[in-house]
């Protein structure tokens, strides 16, 4: 780094210079930073008036100099390439540069010799290689700096997120910051504002109110923004209105920010579901409303293929609406935003009838055997989902038996595992032997007691029966202690799936029915399955046993199991499916075909 003496001194008062002041207009940036205004009278105290600089051109701007685009720093560049400006005062080297684009392209014009000092209160920067070295690491330092807290603040934004708030901030209308017990900020409902945007949102959906009119309600109310020390205490806006109708925070507690998308935690309340959002959407007539994917669907994808020509089969959505104004059905398409007859915007039409439909079709991309195109017909999901639920109806179990029979299994696990230990003791005794009979046949043919004709014969009628105990071991080993997890899984899925079908997400329902069955498909309408064997013998079970399932007392039944030596069940046909084998019942709820 350079120093002042005085023949810089002369030499800087005829360069052209200028002054480049900045703050950014990102408090996690320069939180603490001097402002433009402070930088400025530093530098005149410091440097211009020591060095009794003149004509000095004065560049100012509130901008983060993380990301390329700045203005007043893209005119400090053309002056210093126009020859117009040789010398760069500044308040600290990372008021210049804070990415590696800009820090490179400024070190650049001084390897050039478009750009001889750079100075700062504390230095001199100069044209040398070496001072080139250390203005480049102070731009460095800064873009780490920069980048290191960037990384720590959305860090903290994604823990808050996945714990169910939002960060800090000003938060969106009707929630407001609250202390836990554990003295952190969080997210809770604003019991003032929230029930009245609510009760707002209701009359859209209820389609009483245009969403302009509910709006008008809403502030009509006496609905006021919250107060802060400089704004609030007002009526809603329109924008904000409109904007608050399209964040699925308001209807589900679904929040979406650049970190990604999470769920809120129990300060967000959920009094509409995501049907009703979509609907919201629609009315709204939104432009670009997102077309659902594969993930989307619980039914789309591998799980099901057409009977008929073997393509997969998929899920289609429609939303048609029938204009208010002048009775015309048409369909809403992703630019569709008013009636194609009469052109009244649809979130202008009062209570128009709007009707949404969802099939499960074939995406016929593959011909028939025969070479002829799927004629196989769509087929309601709500269809679909019956025939569903009717087979879970038909393995549903009562809680009452399900308990009982994983405490019956429970017992019986404690016997296979009592016997599983005296197997395995003998055969590794059996194996001890046998490998002794080896041992000793060995010798013998060392000491010329055998002969080698009378050796091989005995060695390999004593290795077969050691393969054969070996592989016992091997299977008494694999005898898995979780075939009673696996057991207690069934039962379970038997009880709750029904419920998780109905109430699940669309993860679960697609769990749901590839643990049900294999080799889904649709043939005309009609589902068929090939449903795995646990699901059918408990079917078979409810079927014979159905009445006595749903009169079972578990207390009377599990007193009477344990009272007997054997802890058979009273009434042993409802397991007399089940192998002495317990491994061999159910090693996996998906290896029945």
């Amino acid at each position: 780094m350079a120093f002042f003496d005085y023949n810089l001194k002369q030499e800087l008062q005829k360069l052209g210079l200028a002054e480049y002041n900045r703050r950014s207009s990102s408090d996690r940036e320069d939180k603490q930073m001097r402002s433009n205004e402070g930088q400025h009278e530093d530098i005149r105290t410091d440097i211009i008036e020591p060095l009794n600089l003149n004509n000095v051109i004065l560049l100012q701007e509130s901008q983060s100099a993380f990301k390329k685009g700045r203005e007043q720093f893209a005119k400090l560049i053309d002056l210093i390439e126009s020859g117009t400006v040789q010398v760069v005062l500044v308040w600290h080297a990372n008021r210049i540069s804070r990415n590696y684009s800009d820090g490179g392209r400024f070190v650049q014009l001084m390897a050039d010799g478009k750009l001889k000092y750079v100075i700062t209160p504390n230095g001199l920067f100069g044209s040398t290689p070496r001072d080139q070295e250390y203005l480049m690491n102070e731009f460095t330092r800064a873009t780490r700096d920069s980048g290191d807290k960037s990384d720590a603040v959305k860090r903290g934004y994604r823990t808050k997120l996945k714990s169910g708030y939002m960060p800090a901030g000003r938060l969106a209308e009707g929630f407001i910051h609250a202390k836990n017990i554990r003295e952190e900020f969080i997210n809770i409902a604003d019991p003032e504002r929230l029930p009245l945007i609510q009760e707002a949102i209701q009359l859209v959906i209820n389609q009483t109110h245009t969403p302009l009119e509910a709006f008008e309600h809403l502030n009509n109310k006496g609905y006021r923004t919250k107060k802060t020390k400089r704004t609030g205490g007002k009526a809603l806006a329109r924008s904000t209105w409109y904007k608050l109708l399209s964040d699925p925070k308001y209807f589900y507690g679904e929040i979406r920010r650049s970190e990604g998308i999470f769920m809120g935690g129990d300060g967000i309340p959920r009094p509409f579901t995501k049907e009703d959002f979509e609907k919201i959407q629609i009315i709204l007539g939104t432009k670009g409303t997102r077309r659902k994917t594969k993930k989307d669907w619980a039914y789309d994808g591998n799980e099901l293929v057409c009977g008929c020509c073997g393509s997969g089969i998929i899920m289609d959505e429609k939303w048609h609406i029938v204009c208010s104004i002048c009775h015309k059905k048409f369909h809403k398409g992703l630019t569709t935003t008013s009636c194609p007859d009469c052109k009244t915007p649809i979130s202008e039409m009062r209570n128009p009838t709007i009707r949404h439909y969802i099939w499960l079709v074939s995406s016929k991309k593959k011909l028939k055997p025969d070479g002829t195109r799927c004629t196989q017909p769509s087929l309601p999901v709500k269809d679909f989902e019956k025939t569903i639920d009717s087979l879970l109806e038909n393995i549903e179990i009562p809680k009452s038996f399900t308990d009982w029979a994983i405490k019956w299994l429970q017992t019986q696990n404690e016997v296979e595992v009592d016997e599983r230990t005296d197997t395995k003791r003998r055969l590794q005794s059996f194996d001890n032997d046998i490998q002794s009979q080896i041992d000793k046949l060995l010798e013998l043919l060392l000491k010329g007691v055998i002969s080698p004709e009378e050796y091989q014969p005995k060695k390999e009628s004593l290795l077969l029966e050691q393969q054969s105990i070996r592989r016992n071991l091997l299977q008494t080993d694999g005898r898995a202690d979780n075939w009673l997890e696996l057991t207690e899984k069934t039962f379970n899925f038997a009880f709750y799936a029904r419920y998780w079908f109905t109430n699940g997400t669309t993860e679960q329902k697609r769990t749901i029915l590839r643990t049900l069955g294999s080799n889904l498909k649709l043939n005309g309408q009609i589902l068929s399955i090939d449903q795995y064997k646990p699901f059918i013998l408990i079917k078979n079970i409810k079927e014979k046993y159905g009445v006595l399932l749903e009169k079972f007392e578990p207390q009377e039944w599990t007193d009477k199991s344990i009272q007997t030596e054997s802890s058979d069940p009273t009434n042993p046909n409802l397991l007399r499916d089940m192998d002495s084998n317990h491994d061999k019942q159910i090693q996996s709820l998906l290896s029945y075909h």
